[in-house]
């Protein structure tokens, strides 16, 4: 089997079909969207204990480098990309028009 290769400097898009691939590699695409999901919920509670590390709070020492919160971060962000996936969504083209939209709100 071919190894996916993530190339250098990638764009979301390039992210997004990496993920795929990774997934189909290791059955992962057969998950439902409800399982996504569940995994998503609990990387998001990861990265909230890591925010409280880094902010010295609850006990924690301050982490000598952002490297476990940088892991957290993308483990969450590949289950997004895997929930793009899922459902045919191309994200690049969603976060253009999503900030499209939002720049033409008014805030108050």
């Amino acid at each position: 089997m071919q190894k996916t290769i993530l190339p250098d400097k990638p764009n979301l898009t390039d992210l997004q079909s990496f993920v795929a691939a990774k997934c189909k590699e290791r059955g992962w695409d057969k998950r439902s969207d409800v399982e996504k999901v569940m995994f998503l919920t609990e990387e998001v509670g990861e990265i909230a204990k890591e925010v409280r590390k880094h902010a010295g709070t609850f006990g924690y020492a301050r982490p000598a480098t952002p490297d476990d919160l940088a892991g957290e971060l993308i483990d969450a962000l590949n289950y997004l990309l895997d929930l793009a996936n899922s459902n045919n969504i191309d994200l690049d083209a969603a976060f253009r028009a999503k900030w499209r939209a939002t720049d033409s709100r008014h805030w108050s």
